[in-house]
C-alpha cells in the first residue's frame, strides 16, 4: 500500500510535465535555425518553451503570442523559456542582440552570458516596457528602451556583485564594471561577431606578432628592415621552417592573439 501510494504521488507530481505545451509564438525566416519542438502552420513555425533561435546573415523575427516581436540581429542566438501561459518569459541570449526594441513584461527576465535584466518598480502587472540590447564577445552590454513611470530595469551581474538600475532614458553601455551614457545607441553593428578583433593604431606594429630575424646581406648595401607580418598571413608565415629558439616565442604569440592572453 505504501509503495502504491508513493507511486501515485510521483505520477501526480509529474503530470504537469506531461501536459501539452502552450505555444509561445511563431517565426518565419529563410535564413535562420530553429532548434526544439515546433509545429508547422502554413509558412510559419509555431514554437514552444525551450526552443532556440539562431539568425545567420540576415535578421530573424520571433513573434510572441502575447504581442510584439523580437527581431534578432544577424549572427545572434537566443533561447525562449516560459513556465506557464500567464507567467513571464525568459529570453536567454547566447550572443548578439536585438535589431530594435522588443516588449518586456514585469515578470520577464532577459539573460546574457554575463548579466540578468528585469523590469521592476511600481508599475502595474499589465504594463509593458521596451528594451533593446547588444552584447560583445568581451562581455560589454549596450541597453536602450522605455518603461512606464515608476519602473526601471535592474541589471545584475551573474558572476560578481555588480548591479545597476537603468531608468530607460537614452542608451547606456556597461563595460569594465561601470555603466556610462552611450549616445551612439545600441545597434547590430555593436553586437558580437566572428570578425571582432582589437584595432591596431595606424603605423604601429602589433605587439603580439614577433619580428622575424633579418639575415645580413653579403653586399655592401644595408638590407632594409622587414615589415611586421600581418594577422592575415601569420598562419602561413608560421609554417616556414624556424629555428628551435624561435618556436616558443611564436607559440606564445599565437596563444595571445587567439585567446587574448
Amino acid at each position: 500500500m505504501v509503495a502504491l501510494a508513493g507511486l501515485s504521488a510521483v505520477r501526480h507530481a509529474s503530470a504537469s510535465f506531461d501536459e501539452p505545451s502552450t505555444p509561445i509564438g511563431d517565426v518565419a525566416s529563410s535564413d535562420g535555425i530553429v532548434s526544439g519542438t515546433v509545429r508547422l502552420t502554413g509558412n510559419r513555425l509555431v514554437f514552444f518553451s525551450g526552443d532556440r533561435f539562431r539568425s545567420n546573415q540576415s535578421n530573424l523575427a520571433v513573434n510572441f503570442a502575447s504581442g510584439g516581436s523580437l527581431v534578432l540581429c544577424p549572427h545572434s542566438q537566443v533561447q525562449v523559456l516560459a513556465v506557464g501561459q500567464n507567467t513571464g518569459v525568459m529570453l536567454a541570449f547566447a550572443e548578439g542582440g536585438s535589431e530594435e526594441p522588443f516588449p518586456v513584461h514585469p515578470n520577464d527576465v532577459i539573460m546574457t552570458p554575463d548579466w540578468r535584466i528585469q523590469m521592476i518598480g511600481d508599475g502595474h502587472p499589465g504594463d509593458l516596457g521596451e528594451l533593446q540590447l547588444s552584447t560583445t564577445r568581451r562581455g560589454d552590454l549596450c541597453l536602450s528602451g522605455a518603461v512606464q513611470s515608476g519602473a526601471y530595469f535592474h541589471i545584475s551581474q551573474l558572476i560578481g556583485d555588480a548591479a545597476f538600475n537603468f531608468p530607460a532614458q537614452g542608451s547606456v553601455r556597461i563595460a569594465n564594471g561601470s555603466m556610462e551614457s552611450y549616445p551612439a545607441g545600441c545597434s547590430c553593428e555593436g553586437a558580437s561577431s566572428a570578425s571582432e578583433t582589437p584595432a591596431v593604431a595606424p603605423g604601429a606594429s602589433p605587439a603580439t606578432i614577433p619580428q622575424p630575424p633579418v639575415a645580413a646581406s653579403p653586399g655592401p648595401a644595408a638590407t632594409p628592415p622587414r615589415a611586421a607580418p600581418s594577422l592575415a598571413n601569420f598562419d602561413a608565415g608560421s609554417k616556414k621552417k624556424q629555428r628551435p629558439q624561435d618556436v616558443a616565442g611564436y607559440v606564445r604569440s599565437f596563444i595571445h592573439v587567439v585567446f587574448g592572453r
